[in-house]
């Protein structure tokens, strides 16, 4: 157990080490997005924006797959929302809803428009918007490069996409995800009215209104506007207009400006002065009041109508009330809209059409003759599976089955809700639209996730404090950051009183006693001996070492010390371990061995104890080096200071060199060479052509050539060979003409005649017998690689 609590905290502190160093380089991503916004002093206009990078540069999450989005996968933002998900994904769900939308055109055989939607905020694209490309997301780069110092998806330059609200400025951003910040230029502009002073403003809040009454001539003509100084056109005119009706009885009635002064295409006013009520002015004929509703033409001569309509007669004064029925058949349409009434005119109504007809059912099973006005409907019940393909229809005389209204019903990803989608939908069920929250252990940091991710998510980083109470006896541990788990191992100082009066000292080991009260208790003897021995440094209690330095638990041990009392020869110490305490006089005689000092060169221990007087003669054999260092040398130890010269010789020939660089010719010897031997050693001298060698002894070189090393170079004493040019003849030697040889023979030949040009010279060089040895042996050597070279090629062609 306690093997595994070590591997877990070391594996969160590796994670919150791998976390903290992705906080790290997110910020140094989101810096280098910011840094030319941030020039143009705009910081403060970047909340949202680095809010959603910071969110977005962390692993995502695909709503259609639930997996997690790595940076260097190919991926597609919704225009919309911003939400990310995997190009394939996205590709798949896009086919799917659009061969969706065809296959219900095709059963209710009319066109609809195909679109496919974003899986978060459900925004329509159209065919043509199909994601058919990994595109960064200025969409200026087809399948960025992931790099891990730039954001993911991105392609590292300047988004110069335009800024919202349109103002004529690009994004100065690098490519980001999210939308663009506003604009942080500056510029001057004036108020909507314009008579106020322009002010410099930030570009995207450059339209402001100067709180003054606008003043613009409407479009009346006659008024001004009374707005505060507003952005868009001035509102239509509201004054108050008083015009009276024209009937019966005017009224005065109210009209906005614009009303009035409004027209329609033909130029007439729109406006039409009627009060509503009935108009009730006497017609021409003197007794009937017009029955129409007040308007503003005139009422018109005063005529009865039949009910049928197909006669008319003026009113002469004398009949009151709609006029009497004529004798025509009425023939009005009823309101099957297939027969007309058979009966005479007749005043209200015609009432139902009573013609009975053949009819068939909505379904077409049954035919029957019922009366025009009703409807014939079957008993029998349709059958037929609606568009889902699942459900029958059971509608009675159905016509046309209606699109399926049952949900899905099948289990989500989540494992915890069900599909609410139509059970008709094609392909997979849509993923989980409802989002939960995970939370830190406090509760106080919120993590928005799909449903049924919180079991794999990550809880969120909480930066407040913990608050748990402590499991050690202090009353609060060292500061550390919302968790889940056991909290850390307490690092304070146990700071308890031992049994010695010392405070504890080290890091706190005690647990909190069930039913304490989570004080320390000094009283306790239980929880007083949990702390140990005590290492608290002490004087030592020992009357010979007063001096000496303890630990507290080891003042009543004994002494460990040496006692170090000086011995009766006066000499040498006492190196018992201290017994002051049970026999202080207890040290003894001395037994150590003599320390006296020895005779020069002598390197033995006196082989008596520890005495009085004069040591012995020392008698074994001491080993030295003879004068030149060659040899060594046994000789007895006492006789190694009183060696003569000789004695102390290894009789070999001296190492040493002389001045002239060659060996002593003495034998081993002590101090510097003797100079007044001559060195008789022999030098081969040349002259400065070489024509002319001697040996010479050593010691005469300098007294021969002086500093030089070099002979006298005379006609008299070299002999020099003119060259041709210089022969009284004035003519030059022939030159040697080479046979010619085969191509086989030719390289050894040419290296004999080398080898004798080089004898040649080399015996030109000097005069005796040594030029002509050496042509001889040049000779002999090209002879025998001729013959050599001979038998090979007889050999090779048998």
């Amino acid at each position: 157990m306690a093997e595994q609590a070590i591997y877990q905290g070391v594996r969160e502190e590796n994670e919150s080490l791998s976390d903290n160093e992705d906080e790290l380089q997110s910020a140094k991503i989101i810096e280098s997005l910011t840094s030319k916004y941030t020039e143009q002093e705009g910081s403060e206009l970047l909340g949202k924006t680095i809010e959603y990078l910071r969110e977005n540069i962390r692993p995502g999450i695909c709503l259609i797959c639930i997996e997690d989005i790595e940076r260097t996968e190919a991926v597609w933002s919704c225009k919309s929302c911003h939400c990310m998900h995997h190009l394939v994904c996205i590709q798949r769900w896009a086919k799917d809803s659009m061969a969706m939308i065809r296959e219900k055109a095709a059963q209710r055989g009319f066109n609809l428009p195909i679109v496919w939607c974003c899986p978060k905020c459900r925004r329509d694209y159209s065919e043509k918007e199909f994601p058919d490309q990994y595109r960064c997301f200025c969409e200026k780069v087809i399948n960025p490069k992931a790099d891990p110092w730039v954001a993911p998806h991105s392609c590292g330059e300047v988004c110069n996409k335009p800024l919202q609200p349109e103002c004529g400025h690009p994004c100065v951003l690098l490519c980001h995800s999210g939308s663009c910040p506003p604009c942080p230029k500056y510029v001057t502009v004036s108020c909507f009215c314009g008579k106020s002073t322009p002010q410099t403003r930030r570009c995207f809040l450059k339209l402001w209104a100067c709180q003054s009454v606008c003043g613009q001539q409407l479009a009346c003509g006659v008024h001004n506007c009374p707005e505060l100084c507003h952005e868009s056109e001035c509102p239509p005119c509201k004054k108050p207009v008083t015009l009276y009706c024209r009937c019966s009885s005017p009224s005065p009635l109210v009209f906005p400006c614009h009303k009035v002064t409004e027209v329609d295409e033909n130029g007439k006013p729109e406006c039409v002065v009627s009060c509503g009520k009935l108009c009730k002015k006497i017609l021409s004929c003197g007794i009937h009041k017009c029955d129409r509703v007040c308007h503003e033409d005139n009422c018109g001569v005063c005529q009865i109508a039949c009910p049928c309509g197909k006669e008319t007669v003026p009113c002469g004064g004398s009949q009151r009330g709609p006029g009497k029925p004529c004798q025509n058949v009425c023939q009005r349409p009823l309101n099957c809209e297939m027969h007309s009434c058979s009966q005479k005119c007749h005043q209200g109504s015609c009432g139902l059409c009573l013609q009975t007809v053949e009819k068939k059912c909505r379904c077409g099973q049954i035919e029957k003759e019922v009366s025009c006005s009703k409807d014939l409907v079957c008993e029998f019940k349709c059958k037929k599976l609606k568009d889902c393909k699942l459900h029958a229809c059971n509608r009675k005389c159905c016509i046309e089955c209606a699109p399926c209204t049952a949900s899905c019903g099948k289990t989500l990803s989540c494992k915890n809700h069900k599909c609410e989608s139509s059970c008709n939908h094609v392909g997979r069920c849509y993923p989980c639209p409802v989002t939960v929250q995970v939370k830190c252990k406090c509760g106080s940091t919120v993590r928005q996730v799909p449903c049924g991710f919180e079991r794999k998510c990550k809880p969120p980083d909480c930066s407040k404090l913990c608050t748990r109470p402590p499991k050690c006896d202090h009353s609060k541990i060292q500061n550390h950051r919302c968790h889940f788990g056991d909290c850390p191992k307490c690092v304070l100082k146990c700071g308890k009183r031992m049994v010695c009066s010392h405070l504890c000292k080290k890091v706190c080991h005690n647990l909190k006693q069930k039913g304490g009260n989570g004080k320390n208790n000094s009283t306790n003897p239980k929880t007083n001996t949990q702390c140990g021995p005590c290492h608290e440094i002490i004087r030592s209690e020992c009357k010979l070492h007063t001096n000496l330095e303890v630990k507290c638990f080891q003042r009543f041990e004994k002494c460990k010390e040496l006692c170090m009392k000086q011995l009766s020869c006066g000499i040498h110490y006492c190196n018992k371990i201290c017994h002051e305490s049970t026999d202080p006089n207890g040290c003894g005689a001395c037994r150590e061995a003599c320390s006296k000092a020895r005779p020069a060169g002598c390197l033995h221990q006196c082989d008596l104890g520890c005495h009085e007087g004069p040591c012995s003669i020392c008698t074994l054999v001491a080993k030295i080096s003879c004068h030149c260092g060659q040899e060594e040398l046994f000789v007895p130890c006492f006789k190694q200071s009183s060696l003569s010269e000789t004695e102390k010789s290894c009789k070999n020939q001296c190492i040493k060199k002389l001045s002239c660089h060659h060996r002593c010719l003495s034998l081993c010897h002590s101090g510097e060479c003797p100079e007044t031997e001559k060195c008789r050693r022999k030098v081969k001298l040349t002259c400065k052509c070489k024509h002319l060698k001697k040996d010479v002894e050593c010691f005469l070189i300098n007294d021969l050539t002086g500093e030089g090393k070099f002979l006298d170079c005379g006609p008299t004493t070299c002999n020099i060979q003119k060259s041709p040019k210089e022969t009284p003849s004035g003519t030059a030697k022939k030159r040697n003409r080479k046979k010619k040889t085969s191509e086989g023979e030719k390289d050894i030949s040419e290296i004999g005649s080398e080898e004798s040009t080089k004898g040649d010279g080399d015996a030109s060089l000097g005069s005796g017998p040594t030029g002509t040895v050496k042509k001889a042996v040049v000779i002999c050597a090209a002879v025998v690689a001729v013959a050599l070279l001979l038998a090979f090629l007889g050999t090779s062609t048998k």
